[in-house]
């Protein structure tokens, strides 16, 4: 699935945002990621979003490093934290299921991230069917055009 994981990946404008913001942010994607450790199709598809992201896949390291921190921590302030909050949900599930799964301990740490981003269970669960939802659709449509 890495190999057409940004077929799956509903990729922002990143042009505007700070290089520090983007680590950031791919660093808590690994955390939730890594939850159940992190495969190589897992590490391959993070690497392919640092791509989509305009940066050098060296950066990588950079981002997992910050994986060990809470997402407060890695995030830092509360405005990149209310802007960015659903998204990160999103695209950690999205990560996640690179391999071709969410397991339990990666739906854990989902949960586990809405709770310390302030996003109630019952949305990160609508969030979570949505991706999945997402993720179905895709693969329909990439069977329909072939």
């Amino acid at each position: 699935m890495a190999e057409s994981f940004l077929s799956y990946y509903p990729v922002e404008d990143m042009s505007k945002v700070a290089r520090d913001d983007i680590v950031k942010y791919l660093g808590a994607l690994v955390k939730v990621a890594g939850a159940d450790g992190l495969d190589d199709r897992e590490k391959a598809a993070a690497i392919q979003v640092v791509k989509s992201f305009g940066l050098d896949e060296r950066v990588f390291p950079e981002a997992a490093g910050l994986a060990s921190k809470d997402f407060k921590g890695i995030l830092g302030n509360s405005d990149l934290i209310a802007l960015l909050g659903p998204y990160l949900i999103r695209d950690s599930v999205l990560l996640s299921s690179a391999d071709g799964k969410l397991s339990a301990a990666e739906k854990k740490a989902v949960l586990a991230a809405g709770k310390q981003l302030g996003i109630k269970p019952a949305k990160v669960e609508k969030i979570i069917e949505a991706v999945k939802t997402h993720q179905k659709a895709m693969a329909l449509w990439q069977t329909a055009v072939s």
